[in-house]
């Protein structure tokens, strides 16, 4: 299967479905807004049904690399704050949370892209496992301070997300034998297209417009663009 076909299979269309406004949501295993956000969006696609929610699993690091962005965990307030804030937000929403021992070398040196060619395997193949594979692994990072960078971790994540027994050597056999190195950067450019710089993001879509949020605390202005109430009762 050749790059350009991996690609376009990946990067699909944003055409609007029906009715129902399109909302797509950027994310990273090692962005610790990226779960917090995740969790917060997978309560809002239980109530609100003219939301189509589309999953883009990207690596933030190339985001902001190509973006010009800088990397906030760096600077020392900031990192301070971030692990207080994140405290704060687990807390008020219900959310489990705990910060790796080492988050640094999580975030840094182990670092998302076998997780995320593992994301583009199951949209290649089996785009209904995104969802509930999406959600082991960001609890293995930010609520079990467990691996995701190798490929036993990334094993486990996929049995704990019923995925079939029988489908799980073909599709690791599909990371290894894909050029998908490749494609993860793809994806990170084209977001950066969108105008991303940072994660998590989301593109609002309807028939008229595009409209390019960030952050946990934008979720708000989703709720504003499609009508729905925020915060969910």
């Amino acid at each position: 299967m050749s790059r350009s076909y991996i690609i376009g299979c990946i990067l699909c269309s944003c055409e609007i479905m029906g009715d129902k406004s399109v909302v797509e949501f950027y994310y990273d295993f090692v962005s610790p807004y990226s779960y917090i956000a995740f969790e917060l969006l997978m309560r809002c696609k239980q109530r609100w049904n003219n939301m189509d929610l589309r999953l883009k699993p990207t690596r933030v690091r190339d985001v902001i690399s190509m973006s010009g962005n800088s990397t906030p965990g760096l600077v020392p307030a900031k990192r301070t704050y971030i692990y207080e804030d994140l405290t704060r937000l687990s807390e008020y929403y219900g959310i489990p949370f705990a910060m790796p021992q080492d988050a640094r070398h999580v975030i840094y040196t182990k670092g998302s892209m076998l997780a995320l060619k593992l994301m583009c395997a199951l949209q290649l193949y089996h785009p209904h496992f995104v969802e509930t594979v999406s959600r082991d692994l960001f609890k293995r990072v930010w609520v079990n301070d467990e691996d995701i960078a190798t490929s036993e971790s990334l094993r486990q994540s996929v049995l704990a997300s019923n995925f079939p027994i029988k489908d799980i050597p073909e599709l690791f056999e599909s990371i290894e034998a894909e050029d998908l190195d490749a494609v993860v950067t793809e994806q990170a450019s084209e977001a950066v297209e969108n105008g991303l710089f940072g994660m998590p993001s989301y593109i609002y879509r309807d028939s008229n417009n595009a409209q390019l949020l960030f952050g946990t605390d934008r979720i708000f202005i989703l709720a504003k663009y499609l009508g729905q109430s925020w915060p969910l009762e």
